[in-house]
């Protein structure tokens, strides 16, 4: 079986460095690497050598979702493995994705490690991701940054919706998109992914609000083909509950705090896109 590994990049060169240094390291045979370069600043060049063919797709600035069609557009393989810029697949990420493949058709999902166990923002993030993929409403949830799927698959399903030009809530529309086609997502545990994502309160705010901007684009699309998409009051509780799972101790605590207040943000972006949307829809004068 060929693979292809799509990656979406854009303004980390170290970033996509370490990326690209960790899939150098599969051990499944037959395999390409495909950097799609979403119009950074300064292009991506000089990623590390390795056995592994390497090559680099440019585009102007369009969003993940874009880059990651384009990728796929390009790819040569039989399956497509998608991780981003800030993962770092361990050595056997993509052949446990191909073994789990000869089940049959249909989405997969690997299994993703906050790198960051010692920043306190990355790893409610991760509580969070965690928590969606397990028991997230409505479609089962594939994150973008850890998931494979035929290459032929990807295109019946339509690829990642080029609505989501942030990075927020496209995994959450193709996982959907794909559920309605085969049953279930299949969850590859082998297939692992470590999450160098660092985040501040500043970052951390700032993504749950365009996280917030994806919930509406989603909510709208899910509206548009009769999809339920709020979750009932005891989604969020345990939602908030997630990272005491493991037991009470004050870096926990500290996470659930984490937690309610990305609800704040994601309810604010939600806002923002609703006004953004309802303006565009006024009558000119």
């Amino acid at each position: 079986m060929t693979i292809s590994v799509v990656v979406p990049t854009y303004r980390r060169p170290e970033a996509i460095r370490r990326c690209v240094a960790a899939l150098q390291q599969q051990d499944a045979e037959d395999l390409e690497i495909l950097i799609v370069d979403d119009g950074s600043p300064e292009p991506v060049d000089a990623l590390p050598d390795g056995p592994h063919a390497v090559r680099i797709l440019r585009q102007a600035n369009a969003g993940p979702a874009a880059a990651r069609n384009r990728g796929v557009g390009a790819a040569r393989g039989d399956l497509v493995c998608l991780t981003d810029d800030d993962c770092r697949p361990a050595p056997g990420w993509a052949r446990a994705f191909a073994e789990a493949a000869r089940a049959g058709p249909g989405l997969m999902a690997g299994r993703t490690v906050n790198a960051l166990a010692g920043n306190v923002y990355s790893s409610a993030s991760q509580d969070m991701a965690d928590y969606v993929a397990r028991t997230g409403p409505g479609a089962e949830f594939a994150q973008s940054n850890n998931l494979a799927i035929g290459r032929a698959d990807y295109l019946r399903a339509g690829g990642f919706p080029t609505d989501f030009v942030r990075a927020a809530g496209e995994d959450r529309a193709f996982s959907q998109a794909c559920a309605a086609l085969w049953p279930g997502i299949r969850t590859v545990a082998d297939a692992v992914v470590q999450h160098d994502h660092a985040l501040d309160l500043r970052s951390f705010w700032r993504q749950h609000r365009n996280y917030g901007h994806g919930a509406h684009t989603w909510h709208g699309m899910a509206r548009r083909r009769n999809v339920a998409t709020f979750s009932r009051p005891s989604f969020y509780l345990g939602l908030l509950a997630e990272p005491l799972r493991g037991g009470v101790s004050p870096s926990r605590l500290s996470r659930v705090a984490l937690i309610a207040l990305a609800q704040v943000a994601t309810a604010q972006g939600y806002a923002q896109a609703a006004r953004t949307v309802s303006r565009s829809q006024e009558p000119s004068p």
